[in-house]
């Protein structure tokens, strides 16, 4: 065989010989069976593998010699592949290390090579033991991945190109050249996802790309800071610059539109989005919008992915400091900042974050008295250290607090509101005073800078309030050594109703509503006090998720794992509801219900600061189709005193179960609609809200879009 394809089954041969080999030894891969390969006739002859008296190896090349490159390419093998295909990369190879065997002094030495592979946070050490040349001309190596003793690696260089497939970490990463060229590919599969029916290799159409404008995408792999390195550890799985289109979240810029006037945020946006360890792109709904004004407007899109409507989360932050996007989806963080003007943006990807050690919040000692409405208003405390993206931070844990609810079947009536954000003047560094618990209980106890706490929240109309501090993982001397990370909470307290949490596990964890919800009365799957008692996170049965609440109590955190992208249990932004589903599991039981606790709680926690009166309801609502597809603008009447309105939907004109669509200073909303919404609002100031408005319907244009 004279092609590629004769490559390919070169590299085949040998990985099944290699893995054969390795089911009949005792002895670990790293310690390379070379008798067994100096038997391997069928498919290559041995060029004298290495031996014990080898000189010293010289310092390891790069496999590849530039940084690898996102393909937004769709593969045609991607139908048979399926799930399989992670993603694929494009990338240059050195083809001097590949094309001929490297000798010294009569001997083909082990070969060793640095490989940035996709979707793995470390650069990997290819050990390759030994050389064989085919009758074609062309040269395999093959070899293991150092530190992993179940990999496995087959190298193929010839005439016609270069395959290789390196198995580690639970995938395989299929290299892919033609010819002499240094331009290559990588595809990255997961083989448990692969389908059992057809052949790897077999051609077949390419998945569609969806028609939606993308949000994201041009992503180059980079290196990321020492910050970033320092805060997250093993947690950062990767590290991009992208393009990002914040224009596709404007009214402005939709397809089809005809809309003449000042560009609006868009509640109902679709979106595209390129995101690493995803198959392909993916879209993001986003259906509701938040404004909020701190030294500016700062608007909030929050909503999910869809086909990942059970698991996934997405908010995304645009204000006078930059832009902070969260997307949660399998276990995965995707964070999106800016940097600087203009579409230049950065995506970091985390799995999930070590937890702090184990503690559980204070006893419950709290009022119960009860409020008609849920909104709880959060005053944002901070460190001087953490003041870069702090007003834009505060906005996006207030709107994916509120996103979670709605996906976790919480009446919408219920939601975080931002009182305010202001600025602490410590970083709170002094020994013995500086743990997590220690600055907490300053705050609970109206200590030093802490004492004019209450008349800050009496000002600002809150009900609780969220500090924010410096992660320092090297106060050795806080919770068993691990520093001051994560956060902790007074639990259902009102005359304490604080929380704490780190910058870097506020921004890249879940830890801010985790903290939030002990002030609730939420508690973890088991141990401790939760109020109800029914207000408690749940797990799966295998340990492969836990929801909001979940401590890692019940299933321990893997701080080794063999691969960071895969920690054992992952974090899903849900609270527990035993009539909601992931994975074909309730993520609830009766005895760990927290949605149900918070549609209590909240009325209750919403209660314990001094709200002024609700202003009366708007007078009216009218609804105006922009004549295109779901485009439709929405007007209603102001209120006196009010400061905020929102705008709730049903999918019918009983208004059962409504959704928060909008929630912002101004009277007028632009909507993107998928079937007929009925439409109320509601004014707000403080922490009241008015009823609702009178009704009106949004419908979809069922014509051709009509132009101005």
């Amino acid at each position: 065989m004279h092609s590629r394809f004769a490559i390919h089954a070169v590299t085949l041969g040998l990985l099944a010989f290699a893995a054969l080999a390795d089911a009949r030894s005792d002895r670990p891969l790293e310690r390379f069976d070379r008798t067994e390969h100096d038997a391997v006739t069928a498919v290559g002859r041995p060029i004298l593998p290495a031996t014990e008296t080898a000189e010293a190896e010289p310092a390891p090349a790069r496999l590849f010699t530039a940084p690898l490159q996102r393909s937004t390419t769709d593969d045609p093998r991607r139908a048979h592949w399926q799930g399989g295909l992670l993603g694929a990369w494009s990338v240059q190879l050195d083809r001097t290390l590949l094309d001929r065997p490297r000798r010294e002094q009569g001997l083909e030495l082990p070969q060793r090579i640095l490989a940035d592979l996709p979707m793995l946070a470390k650069t990997r050490v290819l050990r390759l033991e030994a050389v064989y040349e085919e009758s074609n001309g062309s040269f395999s190596r093959t070899g293991i991945v150092e530190g992993d003793g179940a990999s496995l690696v087959a190298l193929t260089s010839g005439p016609e190109g270069v395959i290789g497939r390196i198995h580690t970490d639970g995938r395989i990463y299929l290299i892919e050249a033609d010819g002499s060229a240094a331009d290559a590919r990588i595809s990255v599969i997961d083989p448990g996802l692969l389908p059992t029916a057809e052949p790897v290799m077999a051609s077949g159409p390419a998945a569609p790309v969806p028609d939606v404008p993308m949000l994201v995408e041009g992503l180059t792999e980079a290196q990321p800071d020492a910050a970033r390195e320092e805060a997250w550890g093993n947690a950062l799985l990767g590290f991009y610059d992208i393009e990002f289109n914040a224009k596709y979240l404007l009214s402005d810029s939709r397809p089809g539109r005809r809309r003449v006037g000042p560009a609006m945020p868009v509640a109902g946006a679709r979106v595209g989005a390129w995101l690493p360890l995803l198959e392909g792109p993916v879209v993001l709904k986003l259906p509701t919008v938040e404004q909020v004004y701190i030294d500016g407007i700062y608007t909030s899109y929050s909503g999910w992915i869809e086909g990942d409507e059970e698991g996934s989360l997405v908010t995304i932050t645009i204000g006078p400091s930059g832009t902070l996007g969260r997307i949660h989806s399998q276990g995965w963080m995707y964070l999106i900042e800016s940097k600087g003007m203009g579409k230049a943006h950065t995506l970091t990807v985390l799995g999930q974050l070590p937890p702090e050690a184990p503690r559980d919040p204070d006893p419950d000692n709290a009022t119960s008295s009860s409020a008609n409405q849920g909104v709880i208003r959060v005053l944002v405390l901070y460190s001087p250290a953490v003041a870069g993206q702090i007003n834009t931070l505060a906005g996006n844990i207030v709107a994916e607090f509120n996103q979670s609810l709605g996906l976790s079947g919480v009446p919408s009536s219920n939601r975080l509101s931002l009182a305010g954000v202001q600025l602490v003047n410590d970083d709170f560094t002094t020994l013995g005073a500086r743990c997590r618990v220690d600055v907490l209980n300053q705050l609970a106890n109206r200590q030093g800078i802490f004492s004019a706490v209450d008349l800050q929240m009496t000002q600002t109309h809150a009900d609780v309030a969220l500090l924010v501090v410096p992660n320092r993982p090297d106060f050795s001397e806080c919770e068993a050594g691990r520093g001051r990370i994560g956060g902790v909470a007074k639990n259902f307290n009102s005359s304490m109703p604080f929380a704490l949490a780190t910058d870097a596990y506020a921004l890249g964890d879940f830890t801010a509503p985790h903290e939030i919800g002990h002030v609730l009365g939420g508690n973890h799957e088991s141990g401790g006090t939760a109020t109800p008692h029914y207000a408690r996170g749940h797990r799966a049965s295998d340990c492969s998720w836990q929801t909001v609440m979940g401590g890692y109590v019940q299933c321990p955190f893997d701080f080794n794992p063999p691969d960071p992208t895969l920690q054992t249990t992952k974090r899903l932004p849900r609270w527990s509801n035993p009539l909601k589903t992931y994975m074909g599991q309730p993520t609830g039981t009766a005895s760990r219900n927290m949605a149900a606790a918070l549609a209590t709680q909240m009325p209750i926690v919403a209660a314990w600061g001094v709200d002024p009166p609700p202003p009366a309801s708007p007078a009216w609502l009218n609804v105006v189709s922009q004549q295109c597809m779901g485009f439709n603008d929405v007007y209603w009447a102001p209120s006196a005193g009010a400061d905020a309105y929102e705008l709730h939907g049903s999918t019918n004109s009983a208004f059962t179960a409504p959704s928060l669509i909008y929630v912002g200073p101004y009277t007028h909303a632009f909507i993107d609609v998928g079937s007929s919404t009925w439409l109320r609002a509601t004014a707000c100031t403080g922490g009241s809200c008015s009823g609702f408005s009178p009704q009106d319907v949004a419908n979809v244009w069922p014509g051709t879009c009509m132009q101005p």
